[in-house]
C-alpha cells in the first residue's frame, strides 16, 4: 500500500478502508494537511503539488473537531520533502507558490516560500514562518520566521489571507478512516 500524494479524502479512504492500524501507519507515516478541495486541485507527480485555494474558508481560533466530517471535502497532502519517503528530522518541508517547493499553494496571496514545516523531534512539529507578506497562523496566532511555533493535530494553519488548512497526524487519520468505515461515506 503506496500513499498517494494530494487525494481528496473520499479516495484516500478507499485506499485505506481495509488497513489495519499497523498497516496504516506504515503506509502514511507522517502527518498530512488537510487543503480545501479548490477549482484547480491536482497533483504534479511525486510528492509535488499545486492547490487553487482562492475561495477558502475564513480563519478560525482553534483546533478542528475530531471526526471525518472535517476531512469531507479536503484533499489530503503529505508532509514530506518531495521524491522521499525516509527520515525527514530537522529538515525543512517548504509550503508556498514556488515550483520547487514541497506542497505548493496556488493562490496570488501566498509567497513563493511562504512558510515551513519542520520536525524537531519524533511527533513533535513547527511550522515557521518564512518571511511571507502576508504571515503563517497556527489557531490563529502568527508564526514567527525564526523558532516557529509547535502544530498539532487537527490544529489550524492558515497561509495569508483566508488560506486555511489542518494539520492532521497519522493518528487521527487513521481515526477519522474508522469512523468512516464505520458509518459509511
Amino acid at each position: 500500500m503506496t500513499q498517494p500524494a494530494g487525494v481528496p479524502f473520499a479516495e484516500f479512504v478507499e485506499a485505506h478502508r481495509d488497513a489495519s492500524r499497523e498497516e496504516f501507519l506504515e503506509a502514511v507515516g507522517v502527518p498530512h494537511l488537510a487543503v480545501p478541495r479548490g477549482t484547480g486541485a491536482h497533483s504534479r507527480g511525486g510528492y509535488r503539488t499545486e492547490v487553487d485555494l482562492a475561495h477558502a474558508a475564513p480563519r478560525a481560533a482553534g483546533p478542528v473537531k475530531p471526526g471525518a466530517d472535517a476531512l469531507a471535502g479536503m484533499v489530503l497532502y503529505p508532509i514530506r520533502k518531495r521524491g522521499t519517503s525516509g527520515n525527514i528530522a530537522g529538515q525543512m518541508v517548504m509550503v508556498g507558490r514556488s515550483e520547487v517547493g514541497d506542497i505548493a499553494l496556488d493562490d496570488s496571496a501566498v509567497s513563493k516560500f511562504h512558510a515551513y514545516f519542520k520536525l524537531t523531534k519524533p511527533g513533535a512539529w513547527i511550522v515557521c514562518d518564512g518571511g511571507s507578506s502576508y504571515g503563517t497562523f497556527v489557531n490563529g496566532a502568527p508564526a514567527p520566521t525564526t523558532g516557529g511555533l509547535p502544530v498539532a493535530s487537527r490544529d489550524r494553519v492558515q497561509f495569508a489571507e483566508g488560506l486555511e488548512t489542518v494539520f492532521w497526524s497519522p493518528e487521527d487519520l487513521f481515526a477519522a478512516l474508522r469512523e468512516v468505515a464505520l458509518d459509511g461515506y
